[in-house]
This record gives C-alpha cells, sequence and structure tokens, in this order.
C-alpha cells in the first residue's frame, strides 16, 4: 500500500482559524444586540440575522475547506498514488430545435371580416382579389 519511508508531499490544511472565529463573532454580535437593542420586535430579528450569517458563514468555510478536509484522510502516498481524469469538452453550440428553418409570415388583421379575407389571400397568393 503506502511505502511510509517517503517523505509526504506537504499539502495545505483546513483553515481552522477561520473556523475558530465565526463562534466569537456571532456570541459578541448577539450579546451587543442584548445590550444596546430596546425594541424586541428589532432584537429578535437580529438574532435571527446574527444565527443566519454564523450559519452562512460556517457553509461557506466547508465549501472553501471542502479539499483540504477530504485530504485530511488520506494516507501520506495517497497524491503520488491517486490518478484524477479531467475531461474537457467544450460547450454545445445552442440550436433552437422548436424554430423552423424559414420564418412563415403571420398576419394578423383588424377591421371588417370580409375585407380581412381579402387582405390574408392578397398576403399569401401576392395577387388582390
Amino acid at each position: 500500500m503506502c511505502d511510509t519511508e517517503q517523505t509526504p508531499e506537504t499539502s495545505a490544511g483546513p483553515q481552522w482559524g477561520r473556523l475558530y472565529a465565526i463562534l466569537p463573532l456571532a456570541v459578541g454580535a448577539f450579546l451587543l444586540v442584548e445590550a444596546s437593542v430596546p425594541v424586541p420586535g428589532l432584537r429578535a430579528v437580529l438574532r435571527y440575522a446574527i444565527a443566519g450569517g454564523a450559519w452562512g458563514a460556517i457553509v461557506w468555510w466547508v465549501r472553501a475547506n471542502r479539499t483540504a478536509l477530504d485530504q485530511l484522510e488520506w494516507c501520506a502516498c495517497a497524491s503520488r498514488t491517486l490518478r484524477v481524469r479531467v475531461v474537457i469538452s467544450e460547450p454545445r453550440k445552442s440550436r433552437r430545435r422548436w424554430a423552423p428553418e424559414t420564418p412563415e409570415p403571420v398576419v394578423v388583421a383588424v377591421g371588417c371580416p370580409a375585407r380581412v379575407a381579402d387582405e390574408t389571400a392578397e398576403v399569401f397568393t401576392g395577387q388582390p382579389v
């Protein structure tokens, strides 16, 4: 499996300091809101905003460090023995299948029905009726 005598390649690990900074900042914001906001409705809205912001920050941290978190469980030689195939393909050129090749004329008529029929016949045949 892995050769333990070789030195492992260095890779950047997760940035734990940023994760550890989220909780104290959120708690400090909660304490500031509790101490300085006298209106109960506004205080409740700010509590939810701080909780949502802390949750969003944790989600951002996990997404930013997902590769480093995955590599924590790898053995020392995994970076040399793992093969990754990258397939690069160009996107297909968009072509609307529902559009006809040659546009057909659209007739919109307003007015007397007898006159509309005459004008419509003239459009399609090219001859006055």
